[in-house]
């Protein structure tokens, strides 16, 4: 296993949600794979791809159609981009007591 690369991006100016900011984090997600599978040729046996929103995850295996436009658009990107089945859960940042 090797890094191959990262990619990040500062939130818009423009107020969103914290739920709307996870699902793009999750539709870049999804470009980078794309561009990965498109411009380099090597044999991949598999492929795990991480979000800690269980709301984005529930989008994604979700039907793109019964959610709100701007949702649904973003949904129908992934699904396109990758499998829903390769998406999975991890915990996000911990209070420490």
């Amino acid at each position: 296993m090797r890094f191959i690369t990262a990619k990040s991006r500062v939130a818009p100016l423009k107020k969103l949600t914290l739920l709307r900011l996870e699902l793009l984090g999750v539709v870049l997600a999804s470009r980078l794979l794309r561009y990965l599978k498109s411009n380099f040729k090597f044999p991949v046996s598999k492929i795990l791809l991480w979000s800690d929103s269980s709301f984005t995850l529930h989008w994604i295996k979700g039907k793109a159609s019964k959610y709100k436009q701007f949702v649904s658009n973003r949904v129908i990107e992934i699904q396109s981009n990758s499998d829903p089945s390769n998406w999975h859960h991890c915990n996000g940042k911990r209070e420490s007591s």
